[in-house]
């Protein structure tokens, strides 16, 4: 029900959530919310998505913990925020004191948290630029290797008899890396897919925290999203730098006694390269 409804003794369905009051409002309600000097700044969102936040964002403390007040001021000596009673203990001898407001104000549009959506936006992209490498490493790794397959039989066709066992040991061989190959791409995939969840959650979280979340909420979280973002680009970076991600072309040189009929050991060589 309409919270300032039921104080009045009337039941009134509510359509809107005050983010700041904590409250839900009627349509009538809203009216007068927003055309309030004191309360037109706060945040309405629908009244469904009152609970709609990151877990992390809703696990942040936004009251003072040991007088359980609402916070009012931040001290910059102490990079914390506190509520009017902490003032007059423990900050009093503080010379850079802000009101709140003036701190978090604007904090979905602050360069910090464009900086965090465009950090998701560019490992989005990392990330889906080396998948996309991945899958097309598995198809030109299977065309290589039934070109490789053919060259294989029609060397095959040329040579005696007596060279069976050698090509079957080398075919054998050769189906081994294809495997080998194919389950090391598929494992790389699974794993950037994993890296790709994690970040979209990390996206949507934002999303909702931005859409849903108070400016303090928002400012209180940002660390915790610039620890996650650049714990996420620092591990990819050292993924591609360590060649992680470096794609597999498989080689084949003919052996030179091919030519001669002077095969002694293997019919050729066989060589994966890695390509960034």
């Amino acid at each position: 029900m309409c919270t300032p409804c039921m104080f009045r003794n009337e039941s009134m369905p509510p359509i809107n959530w005050c983010i700041d009051c904590e409250e839900g409002l009627c349509k009538y309600c809203c009216i007068h919310h927003q055309s309030s000097k004191a309360l037109k700044r706060h945040d309405l969102i629908p009244f469904k998505d009152r609970r709609s936040l990151p877990e992390f964002a809703q696990s942040i403390q936004d009251t003072c913990f040991e007088h359980k007040r609402q916070f009012e001021f931040f001290c910059c000596v102490h990079q914390a925020f506190y509520c009017i009673k902490c003032n007059t203990l423990d900050h009093k001898t503080c010379d850079s004191v802000l009101p709140l407001e003036d701190v978090v104000r604007n904090a979905k549009s602050s360069v910090a948290f464009c900086r965090i959506e465009e950090g998701l936006n560019v490992l989005l992209s990392k990330l889906e630029t080396i998948t996309n490498k991945s899958e097309e490493s598995i198809m030109n790794n299977a065309a290589h290797i039934n070109d490789i397959r053919n060259n294989v039989n029609q060397i095959k066709n040329r040579i005696f008899k007596t060279l069976e066992e050698d090509i079957g040991e080398f075919l054998s061989k050769l189906d081994k890396l294809k495997s080998d190959s194919k389950s090391k791409a598929h494992k790389t995939i699974r794993g950037l897919k994993e890296k790709l969840n994690v970040i979209l959650d990390l996206k949507v979280n934002v999303a909702l925290l931005k859409k849903n979340g108070t400016d303090l909420q928002i400012y209180l979280c940002l660390k915790h999203l610039e620890s996650n973002i650049t714990k996420e680009e620092n591990d990819l970076s050292a993924d591609i730098n360590d060649g992680h991600y470096d794609s597999e072309e498989l080689m084949f040189r003919p052996s030179e006694a091919i030519n001669t009929l002077k095969l002694v050991g293997s019919i050729g060589e066989l060589e994966v390269r890695q390509k960034p």
